[in-house]
């Protein structure tokens, strides 16, 4: 077992390989969630990849052909048209799951990314998902290391098809499945009494079941390994402050999109999976040999070490500063990850328990870095926010919402900078607001129920 940083000191500072290296063929087979987009970004953005293609799962969250729309114009912001993009088939290779729709509508609409001007024409590359892997591995000089981050129904339907392509594979990375965690998949509305699967398996098992009986020994990314790399604030100003070419900005885009993002329980899966592609000193790894769950039941999809299973390597945990640094810094070339810089706007509120007062609050304040610090003299735990209000939202509104604890709150703007205090002490945290319009700072208890407590309103300017 490596320890979880094995590899940090030699790939933390990012450095990119020099002008000599060999390029290294990748191909990446996505069902583009927003992460899956992050995850697809970073691969291109590293100078080593040679990526030869991107296939879509028509079986994951994407449909198609939006799918294919959405890969292109990525690659095109990304300065590479010339990568080839193809879909599979929508049905899986066995059951019949399907993720929910308003998640697969918000896919199709590239999770809220403005991508009109970087659609490029259609091109002439295959028509089908396994033509395209079947072509670029097959003509490949050197082994192909695949990237595996949605239902893996294009790839098992392409070694089925093409069994010689299994020899020209070299390393392979998945992400998917729950081994000592739960899974993801309840709470969703589709199977909500399955608490152990993945839905990138649960989605096709017969296809992740296929692929592991091809031999290939994949690096197996599982929610165990991806639950250590939450994303949070940190994650998220840390691509703000260092977000200089073309890569850095569409991750940032992509994450300042979503305003639920740090009020719900999201990962860096497929990140985490695309790092470990390249560094897998970032994550603790184990050997085992599993087997994919499929009998219909409350277990379905679920993977199950069994002594009869396929070898693999699975990731058990990960390094999150390690994480951290190695995708920002990939995102840039490997250039070296600056800091956060100090912000020039600062502030301050105190919390008696009745009332939430801005000390000195300006009217407005620009776009940028900004911190806030909360003096909480009250006898309970207590947060401070800076929320900037979506257009036709009112204040009362989301007082109104967090009051009867309603979750519409998320889409009433979004927290630009917050923190926490317990009872009777003094802290501060860093945001940043990058959109101009109406917004307020309050103070936010949750002892016995929700409850704000507006300290003023202001305007974030341009």
């Amino acid at each position: 077992m490596a320890p979880a940083s094995s590899s940090a000191a030699a790939g933390s500072s990012g450095s990119a390989p020099s002008s000599g290296a060999a390029r290294v063929p990748v191909v990446v087979d996505t069902d583009l969630d927003a992460d899956d987009l992050r995850a697809l970004t970073y691969v291109a953005a590293r100078p080593e990849v040679d990526l030869l293609a991107v296939t879509v799962a028509g079986t994951g969250i994407v449909h198609c052909p939006a799918g294919v729309a959405v890969a292109r114009a990525v690659l095109g912001r990304l300065g590479r048209p010339d990568v080839p993009v193809a879909c599979g088939r929508s049905t899986p290779l066995s059951g019949s799951a399907a993720f929910p729709e308003a998640w697969r509508v918000r896919a199709d609409a590239a999770h809220g990314l403005d991508l009109a001007a970087d659609s490029p024409k259609p091109s002439s590359t295959p028509t089908t998902a396994v033509d395209l892997l079947a072509d670029v591995i097959g003509r490949s000089v050197d082994p192909v290391r695949l990237l595996v981050i949605g239902p893996a129904t294009n790839v098992a339907e392409a070694l089925a098809a093409h069994p010689d392509i299994a020899s020209r594979i070299g390393a392979v990375t998945m992400m998917g499945g729950a081994l000592g965690v739960p899974g993801n998949v309840a709470g969703s509305g589709v199977a909500d009494s399955n608490r152990s699967a993945e839905w990138n398996v649960f989605a096709d098992p017969g296809a992740w079941q296929a692929v592991l009986d091809a031999g290939l020994r994949p690096t197996i990314v599982p929610l165990d390994a991806t639950n250590a790399v939450p994303v949070t604030r940190a994650a998220f100003l840390s691509i703000a402050a260092n977000r200089d070419g073309a890569p850095a900005k569409l991750v940032f885009d992509l994450l300042e999109a979503d305003p639920s993002l740090l009020m719900t329980e999201q990962s860096f899966w497929d990140s985490l999976a695309a790092v470990v592609a390249f560094d897998p000193g970032v994550v603790t790894t184990r050997s085992a040999t599993i087997r994919v769950d499929q009998a219909a039941g409350n277990e379905l999809g679920r993977l199950v070490e069994d002594p009869a299973g396929a070898a693999v390597t699975i990731a058990t945990t990960a390094d999150p500063a390690v994480f951290q640094a190695q995708f920002v810094s990939g995102l840039n070339g490997g250039a070296p990850v600056r800091p956060v810089p100090e912000p020039a706007i600062r502030l301050a509120v105190t919390f008696d328990g009745r009332t939430c007062r801005g000390n000195a609050m300006p009217a407005t304040i620009p776009t940028g870095f900004v911190s806030i610090e909360l003096d909480n003299t009250s006898t309970v735990g207590a947060a401070a926010a800076l929320f900037l209000l979506r257009d036709g939202v009112t204040t009362a509104d989301v007082v109104d919402a967090l009051a009867a604890n309603d979750d519409k709150v998320a889409a009433m703007g979004r927290v630009v900078a917050s923190v926490n205090a317990d009872a009777g002490a003094r802290n501060r945290d860093v945001g940043i607001g990058t959109r101009p319009g109406s917004a307020f700072v309050g103070c936010v208890t949750f002892d016995p129920r929700p409850r704000l407590v507006v300290a003023a309103p202001l305007t974030i300017g341009p």
